[in-house]
């Protein structure tokens, strides 16, 4: 057996590979099913694929693409970037559709896909290991993102499919003003992937919102939002907590009413008000 040679990196210079257009598809919970489900989901797959692609005017897109592989959940295709603002919109748009239509007459297990797109420079030499490249690595870690993940996890029974552009994929095409989609139907965010060395800026894009999607947004709760007080949750009587952020009433004939800690002198009139002086309301 002979091996290829490795290049040297930073030796010389050498052409560029050719900027890619890519997109990867994966299935929710695949390997959960009974090994006798697998064949036919990758089958199934595929198939929905190429159809939202027809649809959507980029049919023959992973026959004639720059490449496309499965992974027997999912596939991914690399194309002409050019054709990058229709795999955005209306591709998945469609696919929503069309995966939305088959779960409703489908005997076998929901079919959910998380979707990604990206654009960068990958091999495209036909030869083995063509598609590879860093672009590609990060495509597929945007597929796997705790962000994506989660949103469809929340979605409720229309939310079929969630899809992630990457930053360079938004900016390109939805900023550029190329897709038939205005910029305030994505949502920033943080994709970061479990046990992976990998946090990027990413644009979510979610067709049909529903169950906890639909109530919260996107966005969910962020790192730094307060949690919901038990009144606000459930309608019950208010914590302690909840009753200290409240605006409290002190009818006061004379002087100066206080709430909580002063640090400094208070001025009313020609009085003064000594330091820390605490009234408990």
């Amino acid at each position: 057996m002979s091996f290829q040679e490795f290049p040297l990196p930073w030796s010389k210079s050498v052409p560029l590979p050719r900027y890619t257009a890519m997109v990867a598809v994966d299935a929710m919970g695949y390997t959960r099913l009974p090994s006798l489900l697998h064949a036919p989901m990758s089958e199934v797959v595929p198939a929905l694929v190429d159809r939202a692609l027809e649809s959507a005017g980029l049919g023959g897109l992973r026959q004639d693409g720059y490449f496309s592989e499965s992974s027997g959940d999912g596939v991914a295709i690399g194309f002409d970037p050019a054709l990058l603002p229709l795999a955005v919109y209306p591709f998945l748009s469609t696919m929503g559709d069309v995966v939305g239509q088959y779960n409703q007459g489908a005997q076998g297990p929901r079919i959910r896909l998380r979707i990604s797109a990206h654009v960068g420079p990958v091999e495209n030499s036909g030869e083995p290991g063509c598609g590879n490249g860093a672009a590609r690595n990060e495509l597929h870690r945007l597929l796997d993102c705790r962000p994506l993940r989660k949103a469809l996890m929340a979605g409720g029974a229309k939310t079929d499919v969630v899809a992630v552009l990457s930053d360079r994929a938004y900016k390109d095409s939805v900023l550029g003003g190329y897709v038939g989609l205005a910029p305030d139907q994505f949502t920033e965010v943080l994709a970061k992937v479990d046990g992976k060395d990998f946090s990027q800026r990413a644009w979510m894009y979610v067709p049909k919102l529903s169950g906890e999607l639909l109530r919260r947004g996107l966005g969910g709760k962020q790192e730094d939002e307060p949690e919901p007080s038990t009144e606000q949750r459930s309608g019950g009587a208010p914590t302690p907590s909840d009753l200290a952020w409240r605006c409290i009433r002190q009818d006061i004939k004379n002087g100066i009413g206080v709430v909580g800690d002063v640090t400094g002198d208070l001025d009313h009139g020609n009085s003064r008000v000594p330091k820390r002086r605490r009234i408990d309301g």
